[in-house]
């Protein structure tokens, strides 16, 4: 794509309009659907289903009302993404001027994978405007609550790691599922985290949106953990929970693209979750908090931790490419960084069992991904996956392991003949494995899990 086609479709479609959303409850769910107007385009009407388990919170209508309009300002990045009008007109609900000022830079750092991908530059201050049409302003407003966690999973090694250190609390806890995976379903129920303990949510695109990226529209990456964060929001409401515990780790906040701002991970990052906190304590209640547990950690500390536990190893899938299979594709980047990062806590072995064939190391062809990935060449892959020095930091340990110095895997043996100065110290590696930065605040009585 190129700018010319970024100007054509925005003066094609000068406005993407909010114009409703409706909430309809039901016995034993909430059904929410949104209608965007895309101007001399399609409408769109999305959909997003939350159980309501028996003795459900009652949420106080106004509140209802305003995570729902949420929601659809979340949801409708998806669909403003494909011709990137200049105009978000408001008709379901209103937002001040500083409301507008987080959506935006929402847009800006959430898309900046799409922008950069696409050839695109926008003015961060003025590339989208927001119009309100309704005089609708929601106010904050607490909600009952109880000493409950709502915890995402995806279905890989992070939530997974959440999962076991909260074994001890895990009375307190229920799994949240989106649009539910093979490998979302197996780490709950490896915790014994049964149908009445979890809360699976379902989401529906429009077919029109995939009509017009067939057609040549805009596309690519979207803020998804953004629109995980409003829609756990909603459903630790109704289920009266007053915690949401993520899984990210501190490595998700470096950027993708050296010396810019554009990072696959934006909406994983520790200044989106703070963002994120702020926003939602002064614009939709205070009665919810929302962190991280593994904030405090890297990458090579969480692979360091799952490497203990042959539970987690048989049951987490991070490929993407596989991920509908329930399998590991073996080839894609994703794949490569995760065998590199077990690399020095598992054997050979033990890793051809979890990708189910050859260890990705172990595949000469994957040499461009490898080279991205120990920052050889300037942009990682736009995965999430964590920082060059902790593929480097892990690549030198596994070097180092008496099976891998006799028969060292290919990219392993290139790492170390090709790249000896991308060899990180011996202090350097203890400093990553024994990580905890206090600044990446956790709650303190959650924090204690973490140094125990």
């Amino acid at each position: 794509m190129s700018g010319d086609t970024y100007a054509r479709l925005r003066a094609a479609h000068p406005e993407l309009v909010y114009e409703q959303y409706t909430v309809t409850e039901t016995a034993d769910a909430l059904e929410l659907e949104f209608t965007f107007a895309l101007a001399n385009g399609p409408v769109f009407r999305p959909t997003l289903r939350l159980p309501r388990p028996p003795g459900a919170v009652t949420l106080d209508r106004r509140l209802l009302e305003n995570l729902a309009f949420h929601l659809g300002l979340v949801e409708l990045i998806s669909y403003w993404k494909a011709a990137c009008p200049p105009l978000i007109r408001l008709r379901a609900g209103a937002l001040d001027s500083a409301q507008q000022a987080w959506w935006r830079d929402l847009l800006f750092h959430g898309l900046g994978e799409f922008f950069y991908l696409n050839h695109l530059a926008p003015d961060p201050a003025d590339f989208v405007q927001f119009l309100n049409e309704s005089e609708t302003h929601h106010p904050p407003l607490p909600c009952a609550t109880a000493d409950l966690n709502l915890i995402p999973i995806g279905g890989g090694k992070d939530s997974l790691v959440t999962l076991r250190l909260l074994e001890p609390r895990h009375d307190q806890n229920l799994c949240f599922l989106l649009n539910t995976s093979r490998s979302q379903q197996a780490s709950a129920e490896l915790f014994r985290y049964w149908p009445a303990r979890t809360v699976v949510a379902r989401r529906t695109l429009d077919p029109a949106l995939l009509q017009l990226n067939r057609s040549g529209y805009l596309n690519g990456h979207t803020p998804f953990s953004a629109l995980l964060g409003f829609t756990t929001l909603l459903a630790a409401a109704l289920h009266g929970a007053s915690r949401i515990i993520l899984s990210n780790e501190s490595s998700a906040s470096e950027p993708t693209v050296p010396g810019t701002t554009v990072n696959h991970q934006y909406s994983k990052s520790w200044h989106f979750e703070r963002s994120f906190s702020e926003y939602v304590a002064r614009h939709l209640t205070p009665s919810i908090a929302y962190f991280s547990l593994l904030r405090p950690w890297n990458e090579l500390r969480i692979a360091q931790r799952i490497a203990t536990d042959p539970e987690s190893l048989a049951v987490f899938r991070s490929c993407n490419v596989g991920s509908k299979q329930d399998r590991w594709c073996g080839t894609c980047a994703k794949c490569l960084f995760v065998d590199i990062l077990l690399a020095p806590f598992l054997p050979a072995a033990a890793r051809q069992q979890i990708f189910g064939g050859p260890v990705p190391l172990s595949r000469p062809e994957l040499r461009p991904l490898f080279d991205q990935l120990i920052g050889a060449v300037p942009v990682k892959p736009f995965e999430c996956i964590g920082t060059v020095e902790e593929v480097r930091a892990a690549l030198t340990l596994a070097s180092q392991k008496e099976e891998n110095k006799a028969d060292p895997a290919a990219l392993l043996h290139t790492f170390r003949t090709a790249h000896p100065a991308l060899a990180v110290p011996p202090d350097r590696i203890a400093a990553l494995l024994a990580e905890f930065n206090p600044e990446h605040r956790v709650p303190e009585a959650f924090a204690q899990l973490l140094k125990d």
